[in-house]
């Protein structure tokens, strides 16, 4: 199989609410809208930490926002948007990284180069990911796992799209893709669980074996790649398995 470079995209649908990015500088209408628009994240926000996500209702948002019901809508669809305001512009930001880290002969390499760039702009934002994480964990409303779900699918449909550039199949990709994503989630579960206190970069240790050997699996599959084999192991009579010990 041939490796082909073709442009990495965005799987996302529209939505309103999220802006659009720009390398202009905004208008002043722009900049007005920009400003209610954090004004009703911070006014959501501080009620999500007051009372959960679950408990608190766009009524109660509007009024602590100073705007009307009408200008939240067109800012935000739907509560839930304003769950994740940033998470657009984040998933923007990885597809330019997975772009300007693209590694024909190893993708993978590539992909984390990407992640580990990610790492200073999370570190600076520190304050803000740690109160979205605080408020994720008291969420438990079908709209807003339904959102959390599609948002990390978004994620491993970017790595997949860099991964099948390589010599891979799309399934391949996606299996790699889903190892990777896992990896970078236990990275920021060990951050969140010093309170994102410790220095991001020092969180990566436990994965990067992982990392490595997925890396590394990628650079020799083509010659030591045998799904019937690895079948075989796994399926075969326990008596077998233990014989092979």
């Amino acid at each position: 199989m041939t490796a082909t470079r073709h442009p990495i995209h965005l799987s996302l649908p529209e939505r309103r609410g999220w802006p659009v990015t720009k390398k202009t500088k905004p208008s002043t209408r722009a900049t007005k809208r920009a400003e209610t628009r954090e004004k009703i994240v911070q006014a959501a926000f501080t009620l999500f930490r007051e009372k959960g996500y679950d408990a608190t209702t766009v009524d109660e948002i509007v009024v602590l926002a100073g705007v009307g019901k009408r200008t939240f809508f067109r800012h935000f669809p739907a509560k839930v948007e304003v769950a994740f305001p940033h998470e657009q512009q984040r998933l923007e930001r990885f597809a330019e990284l997975l772009e300007e880290n693209f590694d024909l002969e190893n993708p993978v390499h590539g992909v984390a180069r990407a992640l580990f760039a990610l790492l200073p702009e999370y570190q600076r934002d520190r304050e803000m990911v740690l109160v979205e994480r605080q408020i994720q964990l008291g969420a438990g409303s079908w709209e807003w796992m339904s959102r959390d779900a599609e948002n990390n699918r978004a994620w491993r449909d970017l790595m997949a799209q860099a991964l099948a550039r390589g010599q891979v199949t799309a399934l391949e990709a996606r299996v790699l893709a889903a190892a990777i994503y896992a990896s970078a989630e236990e990275v920021m579960d060990l951050w969140f669980s010093c309170g994102c206190r410790h220095d991001l970069s020092e969180c990566i240790g436990p994965v990067l074996g992982l990392l490595a050997w997925i890396a590394e699996r990628y650079d020799r599959q083509r010659e030591a790649y045998d799904p019937q084999a690895f079948l075989d192991r796994i399926a075969g009579p326990a008596s077998s398995r233990k014989a092979r010990r």
